[in-house]
């Protein structure tokens, strides 16, 4: 996996939003919030490893002429690579039922931003998927493990989230969110009718139950999936 410090995912996560991947020096220094020595050391460094390029617009009017960073393919490699595992998560009892609750941080929440817009994805959409995702994995692994400590190989999965997202599963995940939002609209317009409602009640318990299965497959592929990932890195690690 890649190796970026946290200033460095800052300074790729800031390029990759940008409209055209690029941004001058006193952009950078002003919406990362990093001092100039600091900043001008980490982009030398991303420089040298090919993660950014720095380009001096000899088109332009300006003198002398601005010189502008980019964040290279390699750049956005390394950054898919090192997408920060920061989750606070704690376990909440309501009765016999342990609900999950989680929060990815800022950072993450950026760089997943940065890729995001990169893909061609809309930004909301990827983000919630991938909190979907991850809530789910989160409240599969307590179930299987008992255990609530995320540790370090628990980043594969993370990766992994993002592979599925980029091979379709986002488009599955968008389609079952449009199923529960008509048939939650359909079902609150059906209860103004008392008599519609208990005629057509059986109906909507069938769809809802349809529904459900269609969110549960979706969850079993996740799971299998993320399951074969972590074995086999496992078994490369020995």
């Amino acid at each position: 996996m890649s190796e970026l410090t946290k200033s460095q995912i800052k300074i790729l996560s800031y390029l990759l939003n940008k409209d055209e991947r690029k941004a001058r020096f006193n952009e950078i220094v002003k919406e990362v919030g990093l001092a100039r020595a600091t900043l001008s050391r980490n982009l030398k460094r991303l420089e040298e490893k090919g993660y950014v390029k720095r380009e001096i617009d000899s088109s332009s009017k300006e003198y002398p002429p601005p010189v502008y960073y980019f964040i290279t393919e390699e750049g956005m490699n390394a950054l898919r690579e090192a997408i920060p595992f920061n989750v606070d998560m704690e376990l909440v009892k309501k009765g016999d039922i342990v609900e999950i609750r989680y929060k990815i941080d800022d950072l993450t929440k950026e760089a997943l931003e940065g890729l995001a817009k990169a893909e061609g994805y809309d930004i909301s959409d990827f983000l919630k998927a991938f909190t979907y995702c991850l809530g789910w994995w989160l409240e599969y692994k307590y179930k299987k493990t008992g255990n609530k400590e995320l540790k370090k190989s628990d980043k594969i999965h993370v990766l992994s989230i993002l592979r599925l997202l980029r091979l379709g599963l986002i488009d599955s995940l968008k389609e079952y969110w449009s199923l529960e939002v008509e048939l939650d609209r359909l079902e609150r317009e059906i209860k103004k009718d008392e008599e519609l409602y208990k005629r057509f009640a059986p109906s909507l318990k069938r769809l809802q139950k349809q529904l459900n299965e269609f969110r549960e497959n979706i969850k079993r592929t996740i799971f299998e999936i993320l399951d074969k990932t972590i074995s086999k890195e496992v078994s490369k690690q020995h």
